[in-house]
């Protein structure tokens, strides 16, 4: 294997990652996004034919990209000569000044601490649990240009990517994006194929739509891809199989989709697209069939919550492991489940949990009371407003920034333009105040 397969960018990427750099301190550095730096990273694990950060790190240490710190540390003694010092006991004073920089610095330190102690800074202020927050109120913002349900959705630099769907005038192809900054909504091109039940996934600077189902109500397996930069689409390998209803997430350059609807029967398929050789290959089937789970990564692992077997909601929820994968193990555990049986809804990111909203339950209407910590693996019931006094069904929800959005969506048979904004991720910043 030789180094001279990278490019300089990914030869400058692949030394951040042997530095230890996370994802997104390298595109701090690089300045470039964190997508993009997983599409580098996932070019390099490629050609170099590694599978993890560690086996990458020796790669680069094995072909001079990077110093071992062994060597580092060896080169640094070899530099340094020995010179013996004869021994003298020093007097009180010469004691004195030899440490004057430390004893300065602990003064420094005390003054530092007796000032945090009297003043209490407001950067040192406790923020406020979540669970512990006042209800706040969902605010309306611009509606869409068109009202729409079942649409795929994707973040893209700071804007939201609404994408097909389907409302009164039957299945859309069409895509508009909206500007918190201005409260704008823009229309983009449409889609060459119309679809509803589908979900977007961003990789670069790409947004990929698998599947879906057409206007004849039959499934596709096209997958197209929309290019934000060039306002244009375009076509990639297509799906194995037709298929809707899936859950979709995106996770270190790849493309992951788990389970969904094929006409017949609810699916137990997992599918792994990889944008760099634009080929689709098969995973380990999930333990439990489902359509229209919940679909997150977080922690090196990807949660499939929920869903439906068809039938029936399901309060199933399994983790599945990619690198486990690679290395041919068993990737799938056994997570607690829902505390309800549950359908369509979204998983979102806040903090340190996974907070579920929108869906419908076997119990009530739209929910967005529960959070799962992926690290204690326990559930949580958290009361914040609805968004509406009528359940909404089939609408996205997403978080951008400190909001989250909930846009379009179903009351019955009519189809919502709606959007609106509620602030999930806040902080408490206590009074400034002397004792």
């Amino acid at each position: 294997m030789d180094g001279n397969l990278l490019s300089d960018r990914e030869i400058e990427v692949l030394r951040l990652v042997g530095q230890g750099k996370s994802n997104k301190e390298i595109a701090m550095d690089l300045d470039i996004s964190i997508n993009t730096v997983k599409v580098h990273i996932g070019n390099i694990f490629q050609k170099i034919s590694v599978t993890s950060r560690t086996e990458a790190t020796l790669f680069a240490i094995e072909h001079g990209i990077i110093k071992s710190p062994g060597n580092q540390i060896e080169e640094g003694i070899q530099e340094i000569p020995v010179v013996e010092i004869p021994e003298a006991k020093p007097t009180w004073q010469e004691a004195i000044r030899s440490k004057r920089w430390l004893l300065l610095m602990v003064g420094l330190l005390l003054l530092a601490a007796l000032y945090v102690v009297i003043t209490k800074p407001a950067f040192l202020m406790p923020r406020q649990n979540p669970t512990a927050m006042p209800p706040q109120n969902w605010v309306d913002v611009a509606s869409m240009t068109e009202p729409r349900s079942s649409m795929a959705i994707a973040t893209f630099e700071g804007k939201i990517v609404v994408i097909g769907g389907r409302s009164s005038l039957g299945v859309l192809s069409s895509a508009e994006i909206y500007d918190p900054i201005s409260n704008t909504w823009s229309v983009l091109i449409e889609k060459p194929t119309a679809v509803y039940d589908a979900s977007a996934a961003v990789i670069g600077e790409k947004i990929y739509v698998p599947g879906g189902i057409k206007a004849d109500g039959s499934l596709t397996n096209v997958v197209e891809v929309f290019n934000l930069r060039k306002n244009e689409w375009e076509k990639s390998a297509d799906l194995p199989i037709a298929v809707s209803g899936y859950g979709l997430a995106a996770f270190e350059g790849q493309i992951y989709l788990f389970g969904g609807w094929d006409a017949q029967k609810s699916l137990n398929s997992v599918w792994r697209y990889d944008p760099n050789s634009d080929t689709w290959h098969e995973g380990s089937p999930m333990p439990t069939a489902r359509m229209h789970p919940a679909v997150l990564a977080d922690g090196g692992k990807i949660y499939v919550m929920g869903g439906s077997d068809g039938e029936t909601k399901l309060n199933a929820n399994e983790s599945y492991n990619p690198y486990i994968e690679l290395e041919k193990g068993n990737p799938w555990m056994v997570e607690p489940n829902l505390p309800e049986k549950l359908s369509g809804f979204t998983a979102i990111k806040l903090y340190d949990k996974v907070a579920l909203f929108g869906g419908k339950s076997a119990v009530s209407g739209a929910i967005d009371q529960f959070h799962y910590s992926t690290v204690q693996r326990e559930w949580q019931i958290i009361n914040i407003n609805s968004e509406s006094v009528s359940p909404i069904s089939d609408a996205a929800y997403v978080l951008l920034g400190d909001n989250i959005y909930v846009i379009g969506g179903q009351v019955g048979e009519q189809y919502l333009d709606r959007v609106s904004r509620y602030q999930a991720v806040y902080t408490i910043l206590l009074p400034l105040t002397i004792n």
